[in-house]
């Protein structure tokens, strides 16, 4: 004997899983909502009343409503079971299968050209019976697929402002007011000047509620819900590499992740490729559309770069925050600075930033032959550049290296030197170095600042106080030794010291002991009380041993060490004097000088011949800085 089994036919209740009990039993007369969907063949009238129930309430979608034509949305809409005004109108549109209606509703059908009610109760009926033929063969899905969500997109019956009266807006608009697009129907309706009938429908559409328009239009899935639904499509091991490489505070790198899950690295770089495609994907989907909109949002607010603490970031985090529970905030976070940027999370600086940020050397391109930055043109610069208005305030701060000196924004950058000579080509005039360092207002040493100043070829002394640039064309200021040489040509190459001294002193306006220190300068000798200058016949100056040196010890034949007690002016870069006795045990004489290689740089040591303050140790900061490294 032959056995069979046949499949259990779907139920008339899970074809139609939205009309109510009471309502179902009304409309299948002779038959129970638990009978199967074919009992449905012999009460061919009940198609019609689940249309007219579909008419009462159209703002649900048929996919909705309707759920086996999920089933059967790749069948072709059969045209020689419908009147020919539906299928003029359906051709109008592109539309060949049920799959292409699923999202439509009674109320978007009935606004289509041609669907009158009679039309509209047709179409209706078939596509409930299509429906009920599709789930007598197979068993409709539960819910629709995570991705593929059907919505509502219509104008319902119980709105404010029906469809007619925008009708005849647009007929007075297109008709009297010669409007071609949206934006001249707009600017029309918009006059002073219009049909009072025209003024009091414009007014009423103006005035009605989206949410009466377009009804369910207020989102009640959750944000959050959202971003957990995305990350459902992917598996558990896509889903780890996900969150690992897109997480702001616990970022993950490929090796990490590889050596956790015990694949390569170069495998966890292509499940990460294949999984953001896949999110991009499902993000592009009527259901997860939204989440795009909040991260674009997310990047309109944040601009391409902003300082991870800063309330313009708080505030824009709480803002598209919103609604969002305590346990999937970092979650949710970390996805939306993924979909806006992505945004990275620069450890050196503190900013999050899409792209590389502006450099300071941008600044070159702003700024005059005088260092004064054009403040206007830079930040239009940084605003075109990504940054916001109200970050770019926080750039300059951090990354500008600008200061405004006495109204003028100059460059900040390089050395107290450096500093010192834009001071000076903002003010255009000489000053003295205590002048420039109080400008400054860094704590520079002054006694240190005047001997960078005059050693470096750009300034001059102008005169016994005051520098200025070289640039301005100005009388230069000899020294005293530069005087004392002077004068004894003027006395034929010898004089008595107390005549020179006197001479000068009066001369210049001197000091008598700043002259009788410069006598001792190394370019001069003295014989008893007359001073010339000094020839290379002369036998060199002879120091004191450096092993009398406190703190200077020889630890080799070659090695000398010399303990230097480090300051404030120290750390800052600002050199000092060197004994005489280091100078000449380095090979260094009046007149010459010497540089010296260090890790990382060099450090010169300088000998002017008219100095009658010995050699001098340019800045040691480097070395100051590699011993921290090693000992911090």
């Amino acid at each position: 004997m032959e056995m069979s089994n046949p499949q259990p036919s779907c139920t008339i209740r899970v074809a139609f899983p939205l009309i109510p009990t009471e309502a179902l039993v009304g409309l299948i007369a002779g038959l129970t909502v638990h009978d199967p969907i074919t009992s449905l063949a012999d009460s061919p009238a009940a198609y019609e009343s689940i249309a007219d129930w579909m008419l009462r309430h159209p703002a649900v979608c048929l996919g909705t409503a309707l759920p086996g034509l999920w089933l059967a949305r790749d069948e072709e809409i059969q045209s020689a079971t419908l009147p020919v005004r539906i299928n003029t109108a359906l051709a109008k549109q592109g539309i060949t299968v049920w799959g292409e209606v699923l999202d439509w509703t009674p109320s978007f059908l009935f606004d289509l050209q041609g669907f009158g009610e009679g039309c509209l109760v047709s179409f209706l009926t078939n596509a409930a019976q299509v429906s009920a033929e599709a789930c007598g063969r197979q068993t409709p899905p539960s819910r629709a697929p995570l991705v593929d969500t059907f919505e509502p997109r219509c104008l319902p019956p119980s709105s404010s402002f029906r469809l007619t009266e925008f009708r005849r807006l647009v007929d007075w608009a297109v008709n009297e007011a010669n409007a071609l697009t949206f934006g001249d129907f707009i600017s029309a309706c918009s006059r002073t000047h219009t049909p009072e009938d025209i003024s009091l429908l414009f007014g009423d559409l103006r005035s009605t509620q989206l949410r009466d328009v377009i009804p369910g239009i207020v989102r009640e899935e959750r944000l959050e819900i959202l971003v957990s639904d995305i990350s459902g499509i992917l598996d558990k091991r896509s889903q780890a590499i996900f969150q690992g490489r897109t997480s702001l505070k616990n970022a993950r790198t490929l090796d990490e992740l590889g050596t956790e899950l015990g694949v390569t690295r170069e495998r966890v770089r292509q499940l990460s490729v294949l999984a953001e495609e896949k999110v991009r994907q499902a993000l592009l989907t009527a259901r997860f559309v939204p989440v795009g909109w909040r991260a674009h949002t997310l990047r309109q607010m944040l601009g391409m770069a902003v300082p991870a603490e800063c309330p313009q970031f708080d505030e824009a985090i709480r803002q598209v925050m919103n609604g969002v529970s305590d346990a999937g905030r970092e979650r949710v976070q970390d996805f939306l600075l993924w979909l806006a940027g992505p945004y990275a999370l620069n450890n050196a600086t503190g900013w999050l930033q899409v792209d590389e940020m502006p450099e300071t050397k941008i600044l070159e391109g702003y700024c005059d032959e005088r260092g004064r930055v054009d403040l206007e043109r830079l930040r239009e610069h940084l605003k075109e550049s990504g940054l916001l208005p109200s970050v770019i305030p926080v750039w300059l701060d951090q990354f500008g290296k600008i200061r405004n000196v006495e109204g003028n924004w100059l460059i900040w950058t390089g050395t107290v030197t450096d500093k010192a000579i834009r001071i000076l080509e903002g003010w255009g005039h000489p000053a003295t170095p205590e002048e420039i360092v109080n400008a400054i207002d860094e704590g520079h040493d002054v006694r240190a600042t005047r001997a960078r100043l005059f050693e470096d070829k750009r300034v001059m002394r102008v005169d016994m106080n005051r520098v200025g640039l070289r640039s301005w064309g100005l009388e230069e200021y000899s020294t005293i030794a530069e005087e004392i040489d002077q004068e004894l040509d003027l006395c034929g190459g010898t004089a008595d010291v107390d005549d020179l001294v006197a001479t000068l002193v009066a001369r210049f306006s001197l000091r008598e002991a700043s002259v009788r220190l410069y006598v001792y300068a190394p370019m001069f000798i003295l014989e008893g009380n007359t001073i010339r200058r000094r020839t290379d016949a002369d036998p060199h100056i002879k120091f004191p041993p450096i092993t009398e040196l406190a703190g200077c010890y020889i630890v080799g034949p070659d090695t000398l060490t010399w303990r230097i007690e480090v300051t404030n002016d120290t750390l800052r870069g600002s050199g000092r004097l060197m004994p005489a006795s280091i100078a000449s045990w380095l090979g260094i004489t009046p007149g010459n000088r010497l540089s010296l290689s260090a890790k990382g740089g060099s450090v010169g040591v300088t000998w002017p011949a008219t100095s009658a303050h010995g050699a001098s140790l340019g800045s040691i900061r480097l070395l100051i800085e590699a011993v921290q490294r090693r000992f911090p």
